[in-house]
């Protein structure tokens, strides 16, 4: 090779090694900014770009400065390390961007400067910048800049999880480096750089500048001005941080395989840190049941571990999720260092319970570590969360981060809560009736019976049919606490509507199918029940429905003086449909509770009376008996007696061959009839008697003419006119004068009406006359 072959072949490895390496402008770095010719190297842009429109970012973190090129530079790293002099510096090659990795003095850092075809790069300890202008926009964060360039995403070094970065072609950053729940930001010297807390955030480029918002539809960031704190990504790295995985869903599912296998395969006495992996991954997955299961195997092998702070608090975060906040506070207090994630899942367990003022100033200090959970299990505790903030009246904080979440359906129905909860009604319809085309069955059923309701309480729908639509839905989402107070408000509405057979049945059906809840219920269907028979609906219903009614709720009937009213009542009407053993039943439970002893004999003689009507006379007896307790009713002691010794004739029938007793037998039986109110027995009885004993007896005695009087009357009241006619020719001038035939003829003759004769009306308002003489 000729000396000039060897120069020429020397000038093209230099272009060469100067195309794809780092240029040396000087071996001392200058911190001198501004001046083109001072740098501390330079960088050869291709051919085909303008070093003034390379989009650049520069940020540090970790003791290390970043140089974000939007573009390929063919830069090697042993040329980075040897221009730089440290063995340290790197370059990464990403997808159309290069990043340049440079450790760099405590108090400096690097700063560029486009030349004519190259990039100059030096040491500066501070440089002119124009920062960033933030606004917020419906769960976006705006970064307005007029020299907006490429967007690079890389892994972030310290975390690993994405880091987004937003090139610009003039001096823009952001000094500020706000942060909150799902993303944080940090300081940068030229351009944006935020790490994300997965892929769902993403940076986009816009027309004025840059937004950082989430790539699910509908779905927005948790952010607020002030900024919120503390940052996700900085959950895992506090002492108290329950450190859940960040990845989507189908990386957590094979994140839960993974972890599952791991489990399996360590140790026995080995498995805490592979089990607290694998359960963080459920967490993040909101099953909390299979937490609490995977837990609980763990503290089986070791026992101990039941002690330990970690253990308490991921089992307390599953129990929560599991609908078990008694559990998740007895964990909670095994854990003696007061923390404040601490202090928020305290205040989630008691508004699980319903203490909403409990829970309340634990929410609210602990909401931005709560929208920063991962999705899952975050959009599974937010309804808690907004439960809290609208039955605390906290309306202005719920409105707050209701619009972070504008396609969350279980989200929306509770800002339909809200607009109910303030009074605007028709706006928390519109919000019900939207939320009625999602496919999640909870809020489907949620938003649906409460758009049912509301309709009612706009006067859109009637009581009834708000009540039966209810019902028809009441397996829209199939929840046992949903369904309970949904049946429980359907009796409610049966109730206002007058329907109280529906009313009360409802409430009946509610105990077989929640017994663990019968307290909650019977002491809804004691206040339905006073307001029943409080009010006059109970005669209203007829003899069907108040008997009914009164039967399937005997132990609501009070256990006072209205007692044996209500009873009596209920016999009444099932005498009045023909069905009186239909009463015994309700008789023998109020007899077998005594639990108001001086009611004792008077129920002992009606449930007696109606087994004696129905041939039971051992029972009769029995029954009789059982009750014999003290009584100060001397017509109650009677009637017992006389009761008692028709049953023991029944039950001898030998004592009643004498005729005497035939007729006492006769007289009382008819008696026994009246007493209660059988007009047709006691008619029976008194015919029975009067055609043996009394059909040849000339002239009546007074004793023999009160009989014919009762036998009228029972005639009368049971509608038999026949008979009384009957009995007014046969008898007539067979009853000695004075106030018993003057009774007989009022009794037997036609009643006054508007076509009587006058002097018909004044005989017989003299026969009443000769009555009371």
């Amino acid at each position: 090779m000729t000396r000039s072959r060897m120069a020429a072949a020397n000038r093209k490895k230099f272009r060469y090694v100067a195309y794809i390496s780092l240029a040396l402008g000087g071996g001392i770095p200058h911190a001198a900014f501004g001046n083109s010719s001072s740098y501390w190297f330079r960088i050869l842009v291709p051919d085909n770009l303008v070093p003034a429109n390379v989009g650049q970012s520069i940020f540090e973190e970790g003791g290390n400065s970043y140089l974000v090129l939007a573009g390929s530079f063919p830069i090697k790293a042993y040329a980075l390390k040897k221009i730089t002099g440290n063995q340290k510096a790197a370059v990464i090659h990403l997808q159309n961007s290069t990043v340049l990795k440079i450790p760099t003095p405590a108090g400096q850092s690097l700063s560029t400067q486009a030349g004519n075809s190259s990039i100059h790069v030096n040491l500066t300890q501070s440089a002119p910048q124009n920062n960033v202008k933030i606004s917020f926009d419906k769960g976006f964060i705006n970064l307005g800049c007029t020299d907006a360039g490429p967007i690079v995403t890389m892994a972030d070094p310290q975390t690993g999880r994405p880091l987004l970065i937003g090139t610009v072609t003039g001096t823009t950053a952001l000094s500020d480096a706000p942060s909150g729940p799902g993303y944080r930001f940090l300081p940068t010297s030229r351009g944006i750089a935020v790490i994300a807390s997965s892929d769902e955030v993403a940076l986009s480029r816009q027309a004025g500048g840059f937004s950082l918002g989430s790539l699910k539809a509908g779905t927005g960031l948790p952010i607020g001005n002030p900024l919120l704190v503390p940052p996700l990504t900085a959950a895992s790295r506090t002492p108290d941080g329950l450190d859940l995985p960040r990845y989507n869903l189908i990386g957590l599912r094979q994140r839960l395989g993974l972890q599952r296998i791991a489990v399996t395969q360590a140790p026995a006495l080995d498995k805490e840190e592979a089990t607290f992996k694998l359960v963080r991954v459920m967490l993040a997955l909101d099953m909390g049941p299979e937490a609490i299961g995977a837990l609980d195997r763990l503290a089986q092998t070791q026992p101990l571990i039941t002690e330990g702070e970690q253990w308490n608090l991921l089992h307390s975060v599953a129990n929560i999720i599991s609908n078990n906040p008694a559990g998740a506070l007895d964990n909670l207090g095994k854990i003696k260092n007061n923390s404040k994630i601490k202090d928020t899942l305290s205040a989630l367990a008691y508004a699980k319970k319903g203490k909403y003022k409990k829970s309340i100033n634990g929410i609210k200090s602990g909401i931005n570590y709560i929208l920063s959970l991962p999705t899952l299990i975050r959009n599974g505790i937010l309804p808690t969360v907004a439960k809290s903030l609208i039955n605390t009246s906290n309306f202005d904080t719920f409105k707050k981060y209701m619009n972070f979440f504008p396609k969350n359906s279980i989200f929306n129905f509770y800002i339909g809560n809200y607009y109910e909860k303030n009074g605007n009604l028709n706006k928390a319809i519109s919000i019900y009736n939207n939320i009625l085309h999602t496919r999640n069955n909870k809020a489907f059923g949620l938003a649906n019976s409460h758009k049912i309701y509301l309709e009612y309480k706009t006067h859109k729908l009637s009581a009834h049919s708000a009540a039966d639509q209810l019902l028809r839905h009441v397996y829209d989402w199939r929840a046992a606490k949903h369904e309970l107070n949904l049946r429980m408000e359907v009796a409610k509405l049966y109730a206002k509507a007058n329907d109280w057979p529906s009313a009360m049945s409802e409430l009946k059906h509610d105990l077989m199918l929640f017994p663990s809840k019968s307290n909650k219920i019977n002491r809804l269907r004691q206040k339905l029940f006073s307001d029943l028979t409080s009010s006059n609906q109970l005669s209203k219903l007829g003899p069907l429905g108040s008997a009914s009614i009164l039967q399937d709720n005997i132990d609501l009937i009070p256990k006072n003086n209205n007692e044996l009213k209500y009873v009596k009542y209920m016999i009444n009407n099932f005498n009045q449909l023909g069905l009186p053993e239909n009463s015994i039943p309700a008789l023998e439970y109020l007899i077998q509770k005594n639990e108001k002893p001086e009611n004792l004999p008077s129920l002992g003689l009606m449930l007696a009376n109606e087994q004696f009507k129905n041939n039971q006379f051992n029972f009769a007896k029995k029954t009789l008996d059982k009750t014999n307790g003290l009584s100060n009713n001397d017509d109650i002691i009677q009637k017992r007696r006389t009761l008692y010794k028709l049953i023991s004739e029944k039950l001898n029938p030998t004592v009643t061959n004498h005729p005497s007793s035939k007729k006492s037998h006769l007289i009382a039986e008819a008696d026994h009839s009246h007493t209660q109110k059988n007009w047709q027995t006691e008619e029976e009885r008194l015919s029975n008697y009067a055609s043996k004993y009394l059909k040849n007896i000339n002239k009546l005695n007074k004793k023999q003419s009160d009989i014919i009087n009762q036998l009228a009357t029972a005639a009368y009241k049971n509608n038999d006119k026949k008979t009384i006619d009957n009995l007014r020719q046969t008898y007539l001038n067979r009853i000695l004068p004075g106030p018993e035939s003057a009774l007989f003829q009022i009794i037997t003759s036609e009643p006054i009406s508007k076509n009587s004769d006058l002097q018909d009306a004044i005989r017989k308002i003299k026969s009443l006359e000769d009555v009371t003489k």
